[in-house]
């Protein structure tokens, strides 16, 4: 029989804390009344659901807003202490509020669907069940559970590909020796134009976008215009894709933006395109491709053979 636990669909939690925006001055303390004591062994908990059409919640919207409001409830933010006879008090200390982030691999309807299926409610997994103590000096006076539930539509973006972590050496692991396919006049055009890119854009711009574009054909079968004409009308942007996807639990993973997903063919490389140079009337295309050295000999001869081009 499977536990519980592991059929429970909300998982990933992760944990933070929210203090005042303020520091608390005074070092105040807040008597507990005798009513107060009375019902330390109850806990409040509540369950409220929002949903937004059209964008999706970060973890900004959600905890920037409870730093000025602790400014005027520190008291939540406090930690149990005892006086010296033994009663406790709150010290209001500015400890914090502790948040918890959690997703649902179901959506808001299949959550409820399954809460009416077992004749139950499914609510006490959006509460996070902890109780003060046993170290009260250490034990936050309320918990906030955040949990991001699956939308009908959402997916993970194609024009990622999640690679193992790099730690503080920003460079992608790559055993492939590679090689590039052109003359040496091409290679000069090549720096020529690179050296003109860069002057262009020499301020820094944080403008990019990754796109994905669907097809229903074989893509390996049809006319570069044809291909042209998808891109052109079917891109479809993955910015706010991938900015709600990376604000949860893949924020401290690592992606490279290549891969299979973004080219027509399972190659890996680059390819870049010119105009010609002046010698060649201008009118053709330099062609000028990065790619593993065992490629490179396949390519020749695919051009030799199917288009008639001899290197």
């Amino acid at each position: 029989m499977v536990s519980a636990s592991l059929e429970s669909p909300v998982s990933g939690h992760r944990f933070s804390s929210v203090v005042p925006a303020k520091v608390t001055s005074g070092n105040k303390d807040f008597e507990l009344t005798n009513m107060d004591l009375a019902m330390k062994l109850h806990y409040i908990k509540g369950v409220i659901s929002s949903i937004r059409s059209g964008s999706r919640f970060v973890r900004s919207d959600l905890k920037g807003p409870m730093f000025e409001c602790l400014e005027h409830y520190s008291t939540v933010a406090g930690r149990i202490r005892r006086s010296e006879t033994g009663r406790p008090f709150i010290k209001c200390n500015d400890g914090g509020v502790r948040i918890v982030e959690a997703r649902c691999d179901q959506t808001v309807d299949e959550w409820l669907a399954t809460a009416r299926d077992n004749d139950h409610s499914l609510d006490h997994m959006l509460a996070y069940d902890q109780v003060l103590g046993p170290d009260l000096g250490f034990s936050p006076l309320a918990f906030v559970q955040f949990t991001w539930f699956n939308v009908g539509a959402y997916r993970k973006p194609f024009s990622l590909k999640k690679v193992d972590p790099v730690g503080d050496r920003w460079l992608t692991s790559n055993d492939s020796k590679m090689n590039q396919f052109g003359s040496k006049d091409h290679y000069d055009l090549l720096n020529n134009n690179l050296v003109r890119g860069y002057e262009m854009a020499a301020q820094p711009v944080n403008g990019m976008t990754l796109s994905t574009i669907e097809a229903d054909f074989c893509v390996s079968k049809v006319e570069i215009a044809e291909l042209a004409k998808l891109i052109a009308d079917n891109m479809v942007s993955e910015n706010g894709l991938i900015e709600g996807f990376l604000s949860g639990d893949e924020e401290k993973s690592d992606f490279i933006v290549y891969g299979d997903n973004l080219t027509f063919v399972n190659l890996e490389g680059t390819c870049l395109i010119f105009p010609s140079n002046e010698r060649d009337g201008g009118n053709g295309k330099i062609v000028t491709m990065t790619l593993p050295m065992d490629q490179i000999e396949k390519l020749k001869n695919i051009l030799e053979k199917d288009w008639n081009i001899a290197n």
